[in-house]
């Protein structure tokens, strides 16, 4: 339920937008080529990811608990050799800076800097958070990458399968699980098209996160690209769209009902260097889950992120 709760949200921890570079493209007597990420081993970027993900679930005849999460995530993506159509890619978390609230914890939650703050001492909630958090900084993911936005051979560290699983696990250390890392990579990544772009150019990708014992969330962006800036042709503004649906699996635990959904979004696209200069991603969505006992619980998420291109490497506290 942990994993539909990430992918329901929008959440997939980081959606920091990919930027891979390499050498330049040559305009044919054709027009302009597609636009693609650029592939160069050595390049290295910066990028700060800014989240806020609220989470309520009402069981029937309960009563609504709320979860908010916020964060600042500084990442770093290093482009390593090429070989055939796509790069080696590693993504390396330097900072991290989140605040969490939720029913039980102290007025004002729980806010933590990986660069400054000591893990609390004990087994309290935020003793698990700051060393998750904690746990979390130096992490490599790495993947191969193709022009157009495709990954590929994913490599989890080791640490992810021990992070926690259940449905708490999102509170507990789900930046920190393959879930998270996974969606790190599939949801943040605009998938490009196959031919040249210019505004009104429409393209579609299908993904699909998986639910453990209920199935599978499947996603269908939808890209429109606005065209150049007036005052920076480089630059491309692409609309995305996201609509979800369930695939159930026979013999699931429990019975899952989207009842309201919204998806939207964009990203800054810059041609020339072959990078994502800036995006911005909000969804929101209501499952409705059943047990066979009678049991109900209706979960509303919703997330916005914000990325952005940053100069230098993370800052010191």
């Amino acid at each position: 339920m942990r994993r539909a709760a990430i992918a329901a949200a929008g959440f997939v921890w980081v959606v920091g937008v990919l930027t891979l570079a390499a050498g330049a493209t040559a305009v044919d007597d054709d027009g302009p080529p597609p636009p693609r990420w650029r592939l160069e081993p050595g390049t290295e970027r910066y990028y700060v990811l800014a989240q806020t993900t609220v989470l309520d679930s009402t069981p029937r005849g309960g009563r609504t608990i709320r979860a908010e999460w916020r964060q600042e995530v500084y990442l770093r993506w290093i482009v390593g050799e090429v070989e055939g159509d796509s790069a080696r890619v590693v993504l390396i978390v330097d900072r991290v800076r989140a605040r969490v609230e939720r029913d039980g914890l102290s007025p004002g939650g729980f806010a933590f800097d990986t660069a400054s703050d000591v893990v609390p001492a004990g087994n309290s909630h935020a003793a698990r958070l700051g060393a998750v958090l904690k746990g979390v900084v130096g992490t490599r993911l790495e993947f191969r990458m193709t022009p157009r936005g495709e990954p590929r051979d994913v490599k989890f560290p080791r640490e992810s399968s021990d992070a926690p699983r259940g449905p708490a696990a999102f509170w507990d250390g789900a930046p920190a699980s393959e879930d998270a890392l996974w969606g790190l990579i599939a949801t943040s990544i605009p998938f490009l098209p196959e031919g040249p772009s210019e505004a009104g150019t429409v393209w579609t990708r299908q993904s699909i996160a998986p639910m453990p014992n209920l199935g599978s969330l499947v996603l269908d962006k939808t890209y429109t690209d606005r065209g150049p800036r007036p005052n920076r042709p480089d630059i491309h503004d692409v609309d995305v769209e996201t609509r979800f649906s369930l695939r159930p699996t026979p013999g699931r635990l429990m019975e899952t009902t989207i009842e309201k959904q919204s998806g939207a979004g964009a990203f800054a696209f810059d041609v020339r260097r072959g990078l994502v200069e800036s995006g911005r991603l909000e969804d929101a969505l209501t499952i409705r889950f059943r047990c066979s006992e009678g049991c109900q619980v209706v979960q509303k998420s919703s997330t916005r992120l914000e990325l952005k291109l940053l100069p230098d490497p993370a800052p010191s506290p």
